[in-house]
């Protein structure tokens, strides 16, 4: 051994700095191990080839060295959110996961060094990162600098580990890992810190400084380094990540080495230059740094040079190791350099070579250096052999290293290392023979396995087994999977990996008792110290007694247990072994209990007994029994529950001990246990004896012990000691836990326990749902009764095992399934100790970790490829960034979608990065902006865009996926102020009637238009009225405030569709005046609040220094939602035979009744399937499905082959072939023929749980009668078509249940129902109304069973008036209690209750105006012929106006484009209807024949129509040829003649000939002596051309589907062109159309799309004086009488003249419009497509008979008559009023407590009256029948009273114990109490009525806690309607369920919940 004199440093051994942790990637080595094998092999870890960059020069050298996988990294770990992650610098990410890799290799878990003064030092030369994030790209998050800026490769680590010691980064060039191992080291040396991280790391992105370094001449072109060789020419540039962990020796569990000096010096000035090495300062550094600590220098036996392979520096570093170490040298000075093998890994390259100096240590052996093969020229000490190469791998015989690093610039250092001198003892194997347990931790499964499999396959190292059980004994933070591993002598190893979410989980102990001793249980256990030391303490407390434990508990002799005494002593003196041995791994119970003898285990674990007390208790009491005399008995477990058992047993057999709710333990005498069992057996039951040593425990037989064991136990135990409530009784009922005698862990407590019950399933309740639960017993005899019992989130596991071959395997299996649980076991302490620091050649821990790599993180790619930053660039847009998470909150209609002003930020950035400006600082402006479609940001994943902005010419476009979305110009003006027009701010409207709306108003609105904004796009802060000035808050974000800016476009037009923008004139941005502004602002106000001014006829926004202009949008519909509304009818129903019930809305009654009376979320079902019968359970799936909060568990039994599939899997049900005794605590037992089979019935009734159900599928004639054994009640039957339904429920017992009578005239009853509820007492509550027909007590019960402790309430509804007064000895009310149902209502002498049936499709009703509506745009199968509005009964005609009824409708292109959503929505002003339909031909009401026009809505039964748009139909004309002419004509002739002008001898072009207009203009030509040409698309429709028109031949006909038709034109007209086209192709053809004019042409087009898509023309065909003229005769329908007339008149002369013609037509019935429409998007028809409404009469003039047409229902409003609604100004009655308005109402009288107080009110009512509604708000109480009165007097003055709402209400929620009788009072008033007057009154003063209506909620159907009295009022309005209804007046009642966009539930929840089990 060496010894070195440190007093020079004034060092002990126990502060010696000592290297106690390394980790590193290297070169071609992810880790320490893969260096040391390729140094081992002679590896060259330098590669051809560079990943890095793509840079091709001959003076960069095309060889490195190169960490793998630097892309990876395991940032959730850390704690680095993903923007930060991608950013941070690769050296960082590296160093953060290398050190925590050193800090456990030292056997230190990192969370440990928390708050410790460890400092972190890091020695990098530089970052290529740092100057790409922080100095080449501009970004706004800042996480430039905490990621790449080299302070934080140190800082970032302090933060993570939270430690507190100095943190800095070294550069001093190649020496820098160098200088910060010895600043660390003189850190820990002056008391700064008491361990240290040193890092090093170099990784190379960027070839310039590869460049740099080869013009200075350092670099090798070849891939070598040869250090110290003759031809030595250079180094090769390598990359590595290292870490060192340094600690006081004192504290070290690892040393590799101990740092004995270490120094630092530079050069200083040198005549060569700063790069010029010095070898005269070298070597006087190595001499002082050997003479401060006194080392020799002749014992160091190698040196670890610099060595980079330089002709230079080789020579002058080695010539200062010659003068330092050569003289006066016996022996060879061993020499190598890392660098040779991997490359110069420059700021790293110090910790590099100490890192290989430890490889040597620690194997033994030197690695050789490469590429040596002659020695440096020059060097006289290579050549005479005092220094030697390694050039092979060499033993290691020394202790003592010197480590050297030059730095580019003269910072040198020097470090001496000593050897650990500790060496192993036989290899490390561990002495004795217990098997060792290794548990580890880890991110991934593979982390876990590739520790466990190192263990595994490597002999046992005791040392490093301590290690690592020292590292898990406390939780590493952030390692998601654990598993262990048991090292057997025989390899069998045993092992398992678990997924581990986190979290710790409560830890409670059960002690078991009799039954589980076995014969040598204890044995194995005995070679662990601890126990056997336990068992050692038993052993003495019983000697006196002569009991030998040992023996006991290690006997292989059966008959050992036969003696009770060695049961009770063999199973105390186990539990206290176990428990000793919980406690040495500190495993500690947060509760526990016991079972049986299992309480005197539980004393010891209480510290209320000591080892010796407990086993001389347990020794008394065997004792005890053994003296008395006792009848020789039995026990036996049965899977019975014990009050099941208990009806069951013989009265000499009691149940000893309740395991579970469906086991139990019987104990009486052996015989009549005997005979008992074999009963139990037939009938199936499991049983099963248990060893008992012939003893009854637990029951009246060994009552008589009692009595002599009490004097036993108080000699022993003369003070008792108080339990702690960690321990739970099981030998005392609950309700006794309090007394005295329970609380004392006593004589009499002991004695109690032994001869009463064990209630143990009772106990065990009190173990919460997601414990661990470990058994303390010889064996785990409660497993199984646990697995069962307790809840399924426990987790149970036994320590021990009966009839395992070694239990201490089983004990440390155990221990290991615990740590994959979370515990931390210390399991060290379980095997001798182990003396740290271990000793040399510990296997590393570090090379061990693994990482979640699954995630790839940005790394710089270098390319020197020139970027043209004019064209183009990608983003990618993730919710997950930082930067752009605010995007989630853009919600339209449901999806969330990239702001329209999103994309041109996107453009301005572009600009912004072209001019080399940041783009906030940019004025620009947008200019011809279109926006072609949408974009959706998905919740995962980026949405990639490209942005291309041509620099010359402005244009831009944003595409997604190679799809345009965004298109325009773009420009940054030199003078922005002239961009914008100077405008006044207009004045707010603002007064009493149009108050302001606030920001909640304003979202409130958006939110029912689809606009669901959230976060910074719910930005305004409130607007006028008119929607003409607002505020926005600027929040430093341009998308969100251009956003909020546009959205005060949406106050323009009141829809319930959506509009999305299509095109921008422009848009400016002036961002400096914008930001003066905002300045501004913020110096008046906390925050900007940015005005907004909004001028509606310039279609001008302006917001600062922001305006748009020209704004246009369309009108889109909104998406249906996906959630189908369940519609159902809420009515009495029998329980027996009810009318009018099918097989699905049986189940459904069957399976609300079920659930009702066994509340549950887990429905779980079972059914019986029998071969032949069709399943029950699809149906029940497809109903559980329609109640959101109830999830189904649906199992069928039978055979996969007998079942249909399809529908099984489809609902998700499970098919099984067990037996259905295999199943428990089911909700709902589904069987076919069950009845008469009772062995099955039993089985089948055994698998219910309590109070639940069995569905009896029997034979039509089934008695529905069920034997009472069963313990079965018929709750509900019906009787089907071919088979009888029968509902029955496992009874419960109902004992004295308390009777309260509920009425609604006082709440006096409230108190006694609260009390009842309250006292916990279990007895039955009975809540009965009776002779109150208006009661509300369903909705009370069913809300108050929603409350906990709620369970016992049951309601009795007595409404049948013959009936006896309530009384439960009666037997009508006897019998029905006896089924315990929760609603029993009795009514026309059948009990039943109000249950949720199908509310059934709406079915067609024959109507006199029907119309044809598409109900989905888009989708032609959803046409449907829908009712009207015109009622012949007050049909009051405009003026000019008639009314026709219609035989023919002719579909034209529009209407085509609108019902497949090509066109924009023209919706009726009054109702959502997409009307359809413009021309037609039918009768007038005096029987005239006439044909017409309309705007829309022609394609129905009857339309009223303009005089001037209605035509005589010629006598020699059918209504059929009729329907084809109106329209083409009307609009051939208005663009012929009113626009064009045309007059004889023009030559006109018309395309698309075959249609109607081209046929009808064809005809006004030919007839007006005009030159026609015409173009067709087929040959076909040429033919018909030509034979139709023979004037026309193929000179005249040109194609329609090319431009071809120019060339004809122009060449048949000489080149001049025609005087008129009539256009309706499109693009390219029209473009075409156009250059076909002559000299003063008139273009008229017909088409619209060129038109609704803004496509530009060229401006030079102009200069011939053409014209070009948009045909739009929709116009006319708008204009002024004289257009009318004129056009009228035109087409009635052309009729007279007969040039109006009837056109070719195809015509389909009135029930095939799908049809009819799908054969005219086929464009094969010529002519006209006509849909015949009705016949026509042979008579000339018939007064038309109304045509009665089936068609859905539509509600419509008189608007004569006035319309009531209470509660109108809430959210909801606002909505309803909307409706109403919608519908036609033009009288609204709305009742409201406080009028019109908020802008939303008032903007809603402006926009009823814009419609020309009357509102009235009245303030009458309609709480008082006075105020009703009043009410109901108002509306009449306005008109007669059409319809009532009451949709009033006050809410007084609170749980029923805070309830109070003054709530009731006020939640009756505006339901009960107001509905009540309205029906009394309204019966008297609106004999009219026609709708009576009230709004009552789900929550009284269904129950909702806290809503009691609001519940049973809601009740009594549904009486109320039930009794209208009965006397024939309109009345009905709407249960809501949740809804969510408007009313209470909207306003005061932003997380909106369900209501009675719906969802909003």
């Amino acid at each position: 051994m060496t010894t070195v004199n440190n007093a020079s440093l004034q060092s002990t051994p126990q502060e010696d700095i000592v290297i106690s942790g390394i980790a590193g990637c290297f070169p071609e080595s992810e880790n320490v191990y893969q260096l040391q094998e390729n140094l081992f092999n002679k590896v060259n870890m330098v590669k051809q080839g560079n990943q890095r960059w793509k840079f091709d020069h001959p003076k960069v050298p095309g060889f490195a060295g190169r960490v793998p996988n630097v892309s990876k990294f395991d940032a959730s770990f850390f704690g680095i959110n993903y923007k930060q992650a991608h950013i941070m610098d690769p050296q960082c990410r590296l160093l953060l996961e290398r050190a925590y890799e050193a800090i456990v290799d030292a056997g230190v878990n990192p969370c440990l060094l928390k708050g410790q003064r460890t400092g972190v030092f890091v020695g990098a030369i530089c970052s290529e990162t740092e100057s790409m994030w922080c100095c080449s790209i501009p970004h706004e998050n800042g996480y430039g600098l905490t990621g790449c800026v080299r302070a934080m490769l140190a800082n970032q680590i302090s933060y993570w580990l939270g430690i507190t010691g100095p943190s800095f980064a070294v550069d001093t060039a190649c020496s820098s890992s160098s200088y910060a191992f010895e600043q660390a080291c003189r850190a820990i040396r002056d008391g700064c810190c008491d361990s240290a991280i040193v890092g090093g790391c170099n990784l190379c992105f960027h070839p310039y400084l590869s460049f740099q370094f080869s013009e200075l001449g350092v670099l090798n072109h070849e891939g070598f380094c040869r250090t110290f060789d003759r031809d030595a020419n250079g180094y090769v540039r390598s990359e590595a990540v290292c870490v060192i962990f340094l600690q006081r020796a004192c504290n070290a569990k690892r040393i590799y080495a101990t740092v004995l000096n270490n120094k630092t010096k530079c050069d200083g000035y040198k005549e060569e230059g700063i790069m010029h090495p010095s070898g005269d300062m070298h070597k006087l550094l190595l001499d002082e740094c050997y003479q401060e600590c006194g080392a020799s220098k002749n014992l160091l036996e190698y040196f670890e040079g610099h060595g980079t392979g330089t002709k230079v520096g080789d020579l002058e570093e080695l010539k200062a190791i010659t003068l330092a170490f050569c003289k006066d040298r016996k022996s060879p000075l061993l020499i190598g350099s890392v660098k040779s093998n991997i490359g110069h890994t420059e700021g790293a390259s110090g910790l590099c070579a100490i890192i290989k100096v430890i490889i040597s240590m620690e194997t033994g052996f030197i690695p050789p250096n490469l590429h040596y093969n002659n020695p440096r020229e020059g060097v006289e000490s290579l050549m005479n052999g005092q220094l030697k190469v390694v050039t092979e791998k060499v033993p290691w015989t020394g202790n003592l290293v010197g480590v050297s690093s030059l730095g580019l610039g003269g910072a040198n250092a020097h470090i001496i290392l000593q050897r650990n001198q500790k060496q192993k003892v036989n290899d490390g194997a561990p002495a004795g023979s217990v098997p060792f347990i290794i548990v580890a931790s880890g991110r991934t499964e593979e982390a876990v396995d590739v520790i466990l499999k190192n263990f595994e396959s490597h002999p046992v190292n005791a040392e490093f087994v301590h290690l690592m059980h020292d590292l898990q004994s406390t939780e590493i933070v952030g390692h998601k999977y654990r598993g262990y591993t048991l090292l057997t002598q025989d390899g069998s190893n045993q092992r398992s990996i678990k997924f581990y979410p986190g979290g710790k989980r409560p830890v409670w102990f059960v002690f078991t008792g009799i039954g589980s001793q076995w014969p040598g249980m204890g044995r194995s256990l005995l070679t662990l110290p601890v126990f056997a030391a336990a068992i050692g303490k038993c052993q003495e407390a019983l000697k006196p007694h002569e009991v030998d434990v040992i023996d006991i508990i290690t006997s292989d002799d059966s008959r050992i247990f036969s003696n009770i005494l060695n049961c009770f002593v063999g199973i105390a003196a186990c539990q206290i072994g176990l428990v000793d041995i919980m406690r040495a791994v500190g495993i500690e119970p947060d509760g526990f209990v016991g079972f049986s003898l299992g309480e005197l285990g539980c004393s010891y674990m209480d510290r209320c007994f000591t080892a010796e007390q407990v086993m001389l208790g347990a020794y008394y009491c065997g004792r005890a029994v053994l003296e008395t005399e006792l009848i020789r008995g039995s026990m036996a477990v049965v899977r019975l529950g014990a009050q099941e058992a208990r009806e069951l047993c013989p009265p000499d057999i009691k149940v000893a001990c309740h395991n579970g709710p469906k086991f139990c333990i019987l104990s009486g005498p052996a015989e009549s246990m005997k005979n008992f069992l074999k009963v139990l057996q037939k009938d199936g039951v499991f049983a099963e004896m248990i060893n008992c040593g012939n003893i009854a425990h637990h029951s009246k037989h060994v009552s008589s012990v009692g009595p002599l064991l009490l004097t036993y136990l108080k000699e022993l135990i003369p003070c008792a000691n108080r339990r702690s409530p960690h321990w739970v009784s099981s030998s005392v009922p609950q309700s006794e836990w309090n007394t005295a005698a329970a609380t004392q862990s006593s004589a009499e407590y002991i004695t109690n326990n032994l001869v009463n019950p064990v209630l143990f399933e009772e106990a065990s309740r009190h173990i919460p749902h997601n414990a661990i639960t470990i058994e303390i017993a010889p064996h785990g005899l409660l497993h199984p009764f646990l697995e069962h019992s307790l809840n399924k989130g426990i987790t149970n596991i036994a320590l021990t095992q009966r009839g395992y071959p070694d239990s201490i395997e089983w004990l440390l299996t155990s221990l290991g399934k615990l740590y994959e649980l979370g515990l931390q076991p210390q399991l060290a302490n379980l095997y001798p100790p182990v003396q740290y620091p271990v000793s040399r050649g510990t296997p590393m821990i570090s090379p061990l970790v693994r990482w979640e790599h699954s995630e790839d993180w940005y790394v710089m790619h270098c390319t020197t490829e020139s970027k043209d930053k004019s064209r183009e660039r990608s983003v990618s847009i993730s919710l997950q960034d930082e930067s752009t998470e605010y995007l989630s909150g853009h919600i339209v209609d449901g999806r969330n979608l990239f702001p329209a002003t999103g994309y041109l930020e996107l453009v301005w950035k572009s600009v912004g990065l072209m001019t080399g400006q940041n783009y906030t600082e940019v004025p620009i402006v947008f200019e011809d902006v279109r926006f072609h479609r949408a974009t959706s940001i998905p919740k995962q994943g980026n949405l990639h865009f490209t942005v291309m902005v041509q620099k010359a010419s402005g244009k831009f476009e944003v595409t997604e996926s190679n799809t345009p979305v965004v298109s325009g110009l773009v420009r940054v003006p030199t003078n922005i102020s002239h961009e914008m027009v100077a405008l006044e701010p207009p004045k707010p409207i603002v007064n009493e009637d149009l108050l302001e709306l606030s920001s909640h108003d304003i979202y409130r609105y958006f939110r029912l238009c689809g606009y669901e904004y959230e976060g910074l796009f719910h930005g305004l802060v409130c607007a006028d009225n008119h929607g003409r000035t607002g505020k926005v808050c600027w929040k430093d974000n341009w998308v969100a405030f251009l956003d909020n800016v546009l959205q005060m476009k949406l106050f323009e037009v009141y829809s319930p569709d959506l509009s999305v923008p299509t095109s921008l004139q422009k848009l400016t941005i002036d961002a400096k005046r914008h930001a003066a502004n905002v300045q501004e602002l913020n110096a008046k106000n906390s925050e900007a609040v940015v005005p907004v001014h909004v001028y509606k006829e310039l279609n001008i926004i302006q917001a600062a220094g922001v305006e748009f202009r020209g704004l246009k949008s369309s009108t889109i519909s909104r998406r249906k939602p996906l959630m189908k509304p369940v519609l159902e009818k809420y009515v009495l129903t029998p329980n027996v035979e009810p009318a009018h019930l099918d097989l699905h809305t049986t189940l459904q009654v069957c399976m609300d009744i079920a659930v009702e009376n066994k509340p549950v979320t887990q429905v779980k079902v079972v059914e019986l399937h029998t071969q032949g019968s069709t399943p029950l359970s699809p149906a029940v799936a497809l109903i559980l499905a329609d109640r959101p909060l109830l999830k189904g568990d649906i199992t069928v039994l039978g055979k996969d082959s007998d079942l249909s599939r399809a529908d099984l899997d489809m609902t998700g049900i499970k098919v099984e072939e067990h037996e259905v005794e295999d199943e428990h605590n089911c909700t709902l037992v589904i069987a076919s023929n069950i009845l008469l089979h009772k062995e099955l019935l039993q089985t089948a009734v055994n698998a219910l749980a309590d109070g639940a159900c069995l569905l009896a599928r029997e034979k039509v004639d089934t008695d529905s009668v069920v034997s009472n054994c069963f313990r079965l009640e018929t709750v509900f039957e019906k009787t089907l078509k071919d088979e009888k339904l029968l509902l029955l429920r496992k009874g419960v017992t109902v004992e004295s249940p308390v009777v309260i009578h509920v009425t609604g005239s006082n709440y006096d009853w409230l108190p006694e129902v609260q009390t009842a509820i309250s006292s916990s007492s279990k007895r039955h509550i009975i809540l009965v109304a009776q002779g109150e027909p208006l009661s509300g007590i369903v909705g009370l019960v069913n809300c108050i069973r929603k409350e906990p402790g709620s369970d016992y309430v049951r309601c009795f509804y007595i409404l049948d008036t013959s009936a006896p007064p309530f009384d439960v000895n009666l037997p009508l009310y006897q019998q029905q209690l006896k089924k315990d149902l929760v609603m029993n209502v009795y009514n026309d002498g059948k009990w039943g209750s109000y249950r949720y049936l199908p509310l059934g499709t709406c079915t067609s009703i024959a109507v006199w105006h029907a119309h044809i509506n598409i109900m989905t745009r888009g989708d032609l199968s959803s046409f449907r012929w829908i009712e009207g509005n015109l009622d012949p009964q007050s049909l009051q005609l405009e003026s000019g106006e008639v009314l026709s009824h219609i035989y023919y409708s002719s579909l034209n292109f529009k209407d085509v484009m609108t019902a497949t959503a090509r066109l924009p929505l023209e919706l009726d002003r009054h109702l959502n209807l997409h009307y359809i339909g413009v021309e037609f031909s039918g009768r007038d009401q005096e029987g005239q024949r006439v044909m017409g026009i309309v705007n829309s809505g022609a394609l129905a039964t009857v339309v009223c129509v303009d005089k001037t748009f209605l035509w005589d139909v010629p006598d020699h004309w059918t209504l059929e040829d009729a329907a084809t002419v109106p329209l083409v004509y009307a609009t051939a002739y208005y663009a012929l003649e009113m626009i064009g002008q045309m007059k004889e001898g023009d030559t006109v072009l018309i395309h698309s000939g075959t249609g109607g207009v081209g046929q009808a203009a064809i005809n006004i030509c030919l007839h007006a002596g005009c030159a026609v040409y015409t173009t067709v698309g087929t040959k076909e429709k040429r033919d018909f051309i030509k034979k139709q028109y023979p004037q026309l031949t193929d000179c005249n006909i040109g194609n329609s589907r090319d431009t071809s038709f120019e060339q004809l034109i122009m060449t048949e007209t000489n080149g001049r062109g025609v005087d008129l086209v009539l256009n309706s192709l499109s693009e390219e053809k029209l473009q075409a159309s156009i250059r076909c004019l002559a000299p003063r042409g008139r273009f008229l087009e017909i088409g619209k799309f060129d038109l609704i898509g803004n496509n530009t023309i060229g401006m030079e065909v102009f200069l011939k004086g053409v014209s070009f003229h948009g045909v739009m005769l929709d116009a006319v329908f708008v204009g002024s009488y004289e257009m009318k007339k004129t056009l009228h008149d035109v087409v009635a002369q052309g009729i007279s003249a007969g040039v109006v013609q009837p056109l070719p037509r195809t015509v389909f019935p009135h029930s095939k419009v799908e049809q009819a429409f799908r054969y005219m998007t086929t464009g094969k028809h010529i002519g006209k497509v006509l849909v015949q409404i009705r016949q026509e009469e042979d008579n000339k003039v018939v007064v038309p008979v109304p045509r009665l047409m089936k068609a859905y229902p539509q509600y419509f409003c008189n608007p004569s008559y006035s319309y009531i609604i209470a509660g109108g100004l809430g959210g909801f009655g606002l909505e309803l009023a909307g409706w109403l308005v919608l519908r036609g109402a033009r009288k609204l009288v709305l009742s409201s407590r406080s009028g019109v107080k908020t802008g939303y009110q008032s903007f809603l009512m402006r926009i009823w009256r814009s419609y020309g509604a009357t509102v009235i708000i009245s303030l009458a109480n309609i709480t008082t029948k006075s105020g009703v009165r009043a009410l109901l007097s108002e509306a009449n003055r306005l008109a007669q009273v059409d319809a009532i709402f009451n949709l009033a209400m006050v809410l007084r929620d609170a749980v029923l114990e805070n309830q109070t009788e003054a709530d009731f009072v006020t939640s009756a008033g505006p339901k009960a109490l107001a509905t009540c007057h309205l029906d009394e009154l309204s019966r008297q003063m609106c004999p009219h009525l026609r709708h009576f209506v009230v709004f009552s909620s789900l929550s009284c159907g269904r129950g909702y806690a806290g809503q009691t009295n609001y519940g049973m009022n809601n009740s009594v309005m549904e009486r109320i309607c039930e009794a209208r209804v009965r006397d024939g007046l309109p009345g009905l009642a709407v249960q809501w369920g949740a809804v969510g966009d408007v009313g209470l539930l909207a306003e005061v929840q932003e997380k909106q919940q369900g209501i009675g089990g719906t969802l909003p």
